[in-house]
C-alpha cells in the first residue's frame, strides 16, 4: 500500500488499509494465539501496527504532506520492488481501488469546511482525501468513479477552498483519455479551466 501511495502513507491510513484488508484480517486470525480478538473492524491494532513499524523503520522516512506526518520508503528501488511484488495488473488495480476507498472521508458539505485554508487550521484528513482519491480513483482505472467525484460539487470546491485549483485541473486531466465518455455539459462547464 505505501508503494502504491503518492506521496506516503499516514499512521492511521496505513491501520486502516490494513485493516481492511481480508487478506491481512484472515493471516492475523490463523496465527492468533491469545484470547484477545481483533475488535476495531476498520483499522490494524495499534500493537501490530507498532511492530511492523519496528520491522519496516529502517527503509522509511518521514515527511509532512497536507498537515499529516507520513511515511514513504526512502529510495526509489524499495519504492519499485515493492511495486513489483503484485504481480498482476488486476492486483496493482485492486490496491489503488482500496487506497481510494480509504481515502473516500470526510465528504459532503463538511469536506468544505475542513480544507478552508482561509481557516486558522486545516483538517489533515480532508486534505489527504481531495489530493489522493482522484490519484488512486485514476490509478485503479475506476473511471466512472474518478468522474463522479470529480463532478461532485462539494469536492470540486473543497480542493478550491484548500487552493488547490491546479491540482483539480490536473485531475481533469487524468480523465481526458475518456473525456468522450464525460457528459457535455461537464466538458463545457470545465472547458474553460482546461483549456
Amino acid at each position: 500500500y505505501n508503494a502504491a501511495s503518492r506521496y506516503g502513507l499516514a499512521e492511521d491510513e496505513i491501520a486502516i488499509a490494513l485493516g481492511k484488508d481480508s487478506s491481512v484480517r484472515k493471516e492475523f486470525e490463523s496465527s492468533e494465539r491469545t484470547p484477545v480478538k481483533w475488535q476495531n473492524q476498520e483499522a490494524l491494532p495499534p500493537i501490530i501496527w507498532s511492530r511492523l513499524f519496528l520491522d519496516l523503520s529502517p527503509y522509511l522516512t518521514s515527511a509532512y504532506i497536507d498537515g499529516a506526518l507520513v511515511y514513504r520508503f526512502f529510495h526509489r528501488e524499495f519504492q519499485e520492488v515493492a511495486a513489483e511484488i503484485a504481480a498482476s495488473e488486476t492486483e496493482i488495480h485492486q490496491i489503488h481501488a482500496h487506497l481510494a476507498q480509504v481515502f473516500s472521508k470526510p465528504y459532503g458539505a463538511d469536506l468544505y469546511k475542513l480544507t478552508d485554508a482561509s481557516k486558522p487550521t486545516q483538517d489533515s484528513r480532508a486534505l489527504r482525501r481531495i489530493m489522493e482519491q482522484p490519484w488512486q480513483l485514476a490509478k485503479a482505472e475506476r473511471t466512472e468513479e474518478l468522474q463522479k467525484l470529480l463532478t461532485d460539487f462539494s469536492f470540486c470546491m473543497a480542493k478550491c477552498a484548500a487552493n488547490r485549483t491546479k491540482d483539480l485541473i490536473s485531475d481533469f486531466r487524468m480523465v481526458e483519455v475518456t473525456r468522450s465518455r464525460f457528459s457535455t455539459e461537464w466538458q463545457h462547464f470545465y472547458g474553460f479551466f482546461l483549456g
